[in-house]
C-alpha cells in the first residue's frame, strides 16, 4: 500500500515522501496517528509539488550560509574579559559569548548550540572556533581574546 508521509519517521522516511508499507501498518500504525495519509493519484502530486518547494529553499539556504560562512571566515571576532598577567582568564569564553560577539560585530545571528568549541578557551590570544551554519555548511572563525 502507497503512502504519503505526513511527518518525519525515523526508520521510516521524511515528510512527504511516497513510501510503499504493509497495509496492516498503515491501518493499524500510521493512519490513526495522523502519521501518512493514502498516495491518491491527486495527494501524490501535491506531495511532489511540496518536496519540489522544499529542494528550492533549500538551495537558497545553502547560497545565504555559503555566503555567510565566507563573511564569518574573514572577520576577526575580538572578546574582550578580564586576565592574569600570565594570560590566564579568571573563567573561560563560552558558545554564548562568542555567539553574543558575533551579533555584536556583524550582526549575523547564530545560536550558541551552533559553535563548537573543541576545548575551553582560558587564555588570551588567537584561537580557531567552527560555527555550524547550515547541515553540512562549517565555517571557522578567528577568535581574538584580548585580556
Amino acid at each position: 500500500m502507497k503512502v504519503i508521509l505526513l511527518q518525519n519517521l525515523p526508520n521510516l522516511g521524511f515528510a512527504d515522501e511516497i513510501k510503499e508499507v504493509v497495509p496492516g501498518y498503515a491501518r493499524n500504525f500510521l493512519f490513526p496517528r495522523n502519521l501518512a495519509k493514502l498516495a491518491t493519484k491527486k495527494a501524490m502530486i501535491e506531495a511532489l509539488l511540496r518536496q519540489k518547494e522544499k529542494e528550492q529553499k533549500d538551495k537558497e539556504n545553502v547560497k545565504q550560509a555559503e555566503n555567510l560562512a565566507k563573511i564569518l571566515e574573514k572577520t576577526i571576532i575580538t572578546i574582550c574579559v578580564e586576565s592574569q598577567k600570565d594570560g590566564k582568564l579568571f573563567g573561560s569564553i563560552t558558545e554564548k559569548d562568542i555567539s553574543e560577539e558575533i551579533k555584536k560585530q556583524t550582526a549575523k545571528e547564530i545560536e550558541p548550540t551552533n559553535i563548537l568549541i573543541s576545548h575551553p578557551i582560558k587564555e588570551t590570544g588567537e584561537h580557531r572556533v567552527k560555527a555550524k551554519i547550515y547541515k553540512n555548511i562549517i565555517a571557522i572563525l578567528k577568535l581574538q581574546v584580548i585580556g
